[in-house]
């Protein structure tokens, strides 16, 4: 099994491995051929699957093994981007293309192997590949027609690929074997039974076949303004290959074979009379010349045998042109799908518009609707993304499907059979990649296009504008111009394109005939009565010549070169020309020269007229938009001029360069304005992507397509945050149909809109024809104009990724403004500012233009030495004069400001003098005011002396009180960790114990005491139980295992017994025998005994945890304290210092009385009533428990006497605290006293500078002192 593609994806090769594996039966090798370029960023992946583990590792950790069975085989044509690891992991077969060759000696190699092994190992498809001449020859019927090929093949092919590979150029790289597949593609379109009938002579084929090798090997040669290889191979052919004989005028490439006299007849004859439709633009007229018509004729021929065709040429030679016109003659059983190139394309967005026009057949097949063949126009093959391993993902792509006829579906991962589709494509050679893959180059035949030659530049616009004029009805004496005018403007562009070459920087500097059809499409706009004597028709084509090229010239010097070139050039070829054509009158034609509302394209009088006009029409602009504050100098009015010409021009797009604050958009608004259009202009926002950037596209095509409204899409260099929007606008110039931009439902109603519209001018309303109907008016309607900054690279970038940019705009250089302008601008400006001297303005507008330009010299001289740039925008100039103004303002109100002061100076000394006698008054009434508050401050501060030394004894108490109850509560917080320490120790015993309780249940006691003779430990277990639970400590006698059985025989009141057992009172002897007897035995283990039985295990674990609760404290003895083991009877277990005389707790009690209830005597217990005070086991037992709870009733006891001091505490904290509010209220009155002191004090001291102050400015009113501050006055005004 052969698998095959080209654009290798890991999940295409997984599943393709996948199913491979899964697939039976299938006993030969199963082959996976990998068509295309090594990409390191893949191929390393599969590293595991060509070394010795033959397993390919996906991200999902699953592992597809390589089976014995399974080969690869990577077809590439080169290891530039193969790393080692890949190297050497595969055998390395290089095939030279030059040791192989061409011919068809290879039926030799070939005679005597079947073509079943053809398909066994793909080496054979190699070599079926070599077998191209041959098979060709064989699928010939006539036998003679065979033989005579072979000896053509052998006669011509080798000489002329030697010719073309040492002494020749193509215009782009191709294969040797592409041009021998050209040569067999032609002669399958030329050898046919009408033009060599059956058993032809061999003179007959010979003529075709010189006729198809010329053009085969001759066709894309190389051809420019310094050598033309095409007349080398014409010259060398004539020389060399003399059988068969052309006509000796012109060149070989100048003559067809006439199918009826079977001899040479030169193209031209071929050329159809032309018509000039006047409402067509005339960049999409096509005027056939012999070039066209030769080009034409063997793109019919291949399109017929479903040949894939490219026209290489550079940009503006027509290519476009040519097979647009050529695809739209076809029949109705072809469709047409126009996929524009450009840098950003994709292979996925290049399947998307391929499938587009295709509908689904049976199985995995895709064709066009119906019968219909589909031809896919690719306008800039070369223009998309080289990868950093030199790979074009589309391109890949093409060649996958003229290789293989499919592609895959890329979210199924299947294959997509392709048939009835066939590629034309055109690519500019200086332009994008340069060139293509040799893989996908074989594929085409190639064709160069170049520069039309001088006669036929004559024939096509001396056709166009006979035409025009005479159908215009323009006078004699201008129709008989046509001739020279034409000579004239062909040798200006001659000139013009050998004097402007293009460089890095002049990159734009490309001349071709898009600019003669812009400039003789602006001769198209005059009428007869603009053009009335020969002189205006020349004063048109200077004035156009000068739109077209001057306009795009970058620098002053340049511009004066071309004004030198055009003198020249008019000199020659007409009378009356001098200097003076561009001094003394403005040369500039406009549709508005006799007013805005007669749109007529004629010669504008004189510039204050012009500037009238426009003025008036900017003040109407700026009643209905917003205000723009434009000066309409001399350059600017001849911009409004320009741009509004390239607006009322067919398919008129602009591109206006010049740096910031130029005046581009504000220009372009009135012009916009002038013709009566819309301006459109995208807003950007936060998040503004390319998806809104279709939408707003979208909506304006619907606007302009749907609703005809003239509209201006004007995009900046500001408005493009992302590369990508040039996508869309480059595909708006270039075509204006943009992929993708609309749904199939808006296509729909797009469609059903402009249906009536059709039917109404008597057109076919089909779904395509309204289509174009929509794109055509688009491209009229819709003006893009494009202000860009030359600032940088980024401009040169942009025209390098998308031509259309430079190639499908007319460009408008925007140079620096001069002397005068700058001075006409400030002169406006200074004129706006109010209050300035007039014999003052003018030094000041000439300074402020002299400042600017000066500041211009200087920047040049530092680019020149330190080749740094300083750019002085007009934007600088005008920020400028804002400057000024704004300095001018400033120091204005600062002198106001100063005038102000003075006079509020003089005006307070005078008003000072009145007042000085009521300050005197006034501080006589604050001096007493004063005392007053003086006497009051005294007496207040001796009444809160006396307040705070009675809150300070009283403090005293409570600290000390405090500190006694602090005392208290640390003795209270040891009591109670030892209680809870003790607590601790007894709790795990007695846990333990209830845990073993738990583990015994009626059922298992009951089987227990059904043993009749249990063992020994049982036994023991049984007789320690009973010893605990005696009454009163007696120690039964009877211990045996029936006796054992009678306490047990009630197994509830058993196990009752067990629950409720006292703990806390076991007798010492009771513990003893237990301990002694019992306890010493090793094998009394709760684990042994659960070996015997569980119930008595429980029992085991009952006793030991017992008898451990029991143990954790030692026997105290009735001298020795309750709570510290080492205090005697004599010593207070809580205070050491007390004699057993006090009571530990209440220090008033004595000993007669209790110290837990003080209603007891001492003879008394205080716990149990009938206990004797000689007995231990209440007051000083013996046990956890009793020790515990006696720590507990003493802290209790604690607890109640520390609550009893805090109340105390807390009682003369509130006194404290009455006693500080009463500080506080008073120390508050102390305060405001103090405050109104102060205050007081402040007042009469102000007061007093305020006299001493009104003195000093009452001296100051003597008569001179007055007279000086006035005089200031004067002079500030």
């Amino acid at each position: 099994m052969l698998i095959t593609f080209i654009l290798v994806i890991l999940g295409l090769f997984s599943s393709t491995m996948r199913e491979l594996t899964r697939q039976v039966g299938h006993d030969g090798p199963k082959w996976i051929v990998l068509d295309g370029d090594i990409d390191p960023m893949w191929i390393e992946s599969l590293n595991t699957v060509m070394d010795d583990n033959k397993v390919l590792t996906l991200a999902s950790n699953e592992r597809i093994s390589l089976s014995s069975s399974m080969r690869l085989l990577f077809e590439i044509s080169h290891l530039r981007a193969a790393t080692p690891a890949t190297v050497s992991r595969a055998g390395i077969l290089y095939v030279n293309p030059q040791d192989l060759g061409w011919s068809s000696s290879v039926h030799t190699l070939m005679q005597g192997h079947t073509l079943t092994h053809t398909y066994d190992c793909p080496l054979s498809q190699c070599i079926l590949a070599l077998r191209y001449v041959t098979s060709w020859i064989d699928t010939r019927q006539a036998q003679s027609e065979r033989a005579n090929l072979t000896i053509l093949f052998d006669k011509y092919v080798p000489y002329c690929l030697e010719q073309v590979r040492c002494n020749l150029k193509t215009i782009t790289p191709i294969p040797e074997n592409s041009m021998v597949q050209t040569l067999c593609s032609l002669l399958d379109c030329l050898l046919t039974e009408d033009n060599t009938p059956p058993d032809s002579p061999r003179e007959l084929y010979e003529i075709y076949f010189v006729f198809a090798c010329v053009w085969a090997f001759g066709g894309a040669l190389f051809q420019d303004h310094l050598i033309d290889y095409r007349a080398e191979f014409s010259r060398w052919w004539s020389k060399e290959m003399r059988a068969v004989k052309f006509p000796s005028q012109g060149t070989v490439f100048d003559y067809f074979i006439d199918s009826d006299t079977k001899k040479f007849s030169p193209w031209i004859e071929r050329t159809p009379r032309f018509e000039l439709e006047p409402d067509v633009p005339l960049q999409t007229v096509l005027v056939h010349s012999a070039e066209t018509i030769c080009l034409t004729y063997f793109i019919d021929l291949l399109l017929q045998r479903g040949k894939p065709v490219m026209l290489v040429g550079n940009a503006g030679v027509g290519k476009t042109i040519l097979v647009s016109d050529k695809v739209a003659k076809l029949k109705e059983d072809y469709m047409v799908a126009k996929v524009p190139f450009n840098y950003y394309t994709t292979s996925a967005m290049l399947q998307r518009v391929l499938e587009k026009p295709l509908e689904k057949k049976a199985g995995r097949n895709y064709a066009p609707p119906g019968t219909k063949k589909l031809i896919y126009f690719i306008d800039d093959l070369n223009m998309p993304e080289v990868d950093v391993y030199g790979t074009v993902q589309p391109h890949t792509l093409i060649r996958q499907h003229l290789d293989y006829n499919h592609w895959y579906d890329r979210q199924r991962l299947v294959l997509k059979e392709i048939h009835n589709c066939q590629y034309i494509t055109c690519m500019n050679p200086t332009a994008g990649s340069f060139s293509v893959n040799p893989r996908l180059q074989r594929h085409f035949s190639v064709f160069a296009v170049h520069f039309p030659s001088a006669e036929a530049l004559a024939t096509i616009f001396t056709s166009i504008l006979s035409a025009h004029f005479l159908q215009g009805g323009f006078s004699y004496g201008v129709s008989r111009s046509v001739g020279t005018l034409i000579q004239a403007a062909i040798c200006l562009h001659q000139k013009i394109s050998q004097n402007f070459l293009p460089t890095a920087i002049r990159f734009h500097y490309i001349f071709n005939l898009r600019d003669l059809s812009n400039i003789f499409q602006g001769i198209l706009f005059a009428l007869p009565d603009c053009v009335r004597y020969p002189i205006d028709l020349v004063h048109l084509w200077l004035h156009e010549s000068s739109r077209v090229y001057s306009d795009k010239l970058m620098e002053e010097k340049d511009v004066e070169l071309f004004n030198k070139i055009l003198l020249d050039t008019g000199k020659r070829y007409f009378e009356g020309i001098d200097e003076s054509i561009f001094i003394h009158q403005p040369l500039v034609y406009c549709h508005f020269a006799h007013g805005v509302g007669e749109p007529r394209y004629h010669q504008a009088s004189d510039w204050e007229k012009l500037q009238k006009t426009l003025t008036d029409a900017l003040e109407h602009y700026n009643e209905l938009h917003a205000v723009m504050n434009l000066v309409l100098f001399e350059e600017a009015m001849q911009h409004v001029c320009r741009i509004s010409r390239i607006l009322e021009a067919p398919h008129g797009n602009a591109l206006l360069v010049g740096v910031g604050g130029s005046g581009k958009q504000s220009l372009c608004r009135l012009a916009a304005f002038l013709s009566t259009l819309e301006v459109f202009q995208i807003t950007l926002r936060k998040g503004y992507g390319i998806h809104d950037l279709r939408s707003d596209i979208a909506a304006l095509y619907i606007k302009v397509g749907v609703k005809n409204i003239g509209t201006v899409f004007l995009h900046t260099d500001a408005q493009i945050p992302d590369e990508r929007f040039l996508v869309l606008i480059n595909d708006m110039l270039a075509s204006g149909d943009i992929p993708d931009l609309f749904s199939e439902e808006e296509v729909d109603m797009i469609v059903t809109s402009i249906r009536m519209e059709l039917r109404g001018l008597g057109l076919i309303d089909n779904r395509d024809n309204c289509w174009a109907f929509f794109i055509e008016r688009i491209r009229r309607q819709l003006k893009v104009v494009l202000c860009f900054s030359p600032v940088g690279f980024t401009l040169r970038t942009r025209a390098r990724k998308f031509p259309a940019l430079v190639n499908c705009t007319a460009i408008d250089w925007f140079h620096s403004w001069p002397q005068l302008a700058l001075q006409s601008v400030s002169t406006t400006f200074i004129e706006k500012i109010p209050d300035l001297e007039p014999d003052v303005r003018a030094s000041i507008s000439e300074f402020i233009s002299y400042a600017h330009t000066s500041v211009n010299e200087v920047s040049v001289k530092y680019q020149q030495n330190e080749k740094h740039f300083n750019y002085t925008t007009p934007k600088s100039f005008l920020e400028f004069m804002k400057l000024y103004g704004n300095l001018l303002g400033t120091k204005r109100r600062e002198l106001t400001q100063k005038m102000e002061r003075l006079e509020n100076g003089l005006q307070k000394l005078q008003t000072t003098a009145s007042q000085v006698e009521d300050l005197k008054a006034k501080l006589a009434v604050q001096e007493v005011e004063l005392w007053q508050r003086n006497t009051d401050t005294e007496a207040l501060i001796s009444k809160i002396g006396q307040q705070t030394d009675k809150l300070n004894q009283e403090r005293a108490v409570a600290d000390a009180e405090e500190q006694r109850v602090g005392t208290i509560q640390a003795e209270v917080t040891t009591q109670q960790q030892q209680s809870e320490e003790d607590l601790a120790k007894a709790e795990p015993a007695l846990q333990a114990a209830n845990a073993a309780l738990n583990t015994l249940n009626r059922l298992n006691l009951t089987e227990l005491k059904t043993f009749p003779n249990p063992p020994a430990i049982v036994t023991n277990v049984s007789a320690a139980v009973m010893v605990l639970l005696a009454p009163h400590g007696k120690l039964p006698k009877d211990r045996s295992w029936k006796a054992a059985k009678v306490v047990m025989s009630k197994v509830d009141d058993f196990l009752q017994a067990l629950v409720n057992f006292d703990k806390e009172h076991i007798p010492e002897s009771t513990v003893r025998c237990v301990r002694d007897e019992y306890l010493s035995d090793p094998e009394f283990n709760p684990e042994f005994v659960r070996l015997k039985s569980s119930a008595a295990a429980g029992l085991c674990a009952w006793v030991l945890n017992i008898i451990r609760f029991h143990e954790v404290h030692p026997i105290h003895t009735n001298t020795q304290c309750c709570i510290h083991p080492t205090h005697t009877n004599t010593q207070c277990c809580i205070h050491p210092t007390h004699t057993n005389t006090q009571c530990c707790i209440h220090s008033t009690h004595t000993n007669t009385q209790c110290c837990i209830h003080p209603t007891h005597t001492n003879t008394q217990c205080c716990i149990h009533s009938t206990h004797t005070n000689t007995q231990c086991s209440c007051l000083f037992p013996p046990q956890v428990f009793c020790e515990v709870e006696v720590k507990k009733l003493c802290l209790s006891q604690a607890n109640a006497d520390l609550a009893e001091a805090a109340d105390k505490l807390e009682a003369i904290r509130k006194k404290l605290a009455e006693l500080d509010c009463s500080l506080d209220t008073l120390t508050a009155a102390f305060e405001k006293a103090t405050s109104e002191k102060l205050r007081c004090q402040d007042e009469v001291n102000h007061t007093n500078k305020t006299i001493e102050l009104a003195n000093r400015l009452v001296k100051g009113l003597e008569p001179g002192t007055m007279s000086r501050r006035r005089l200031c006055v004067e002079t500030f005004c």
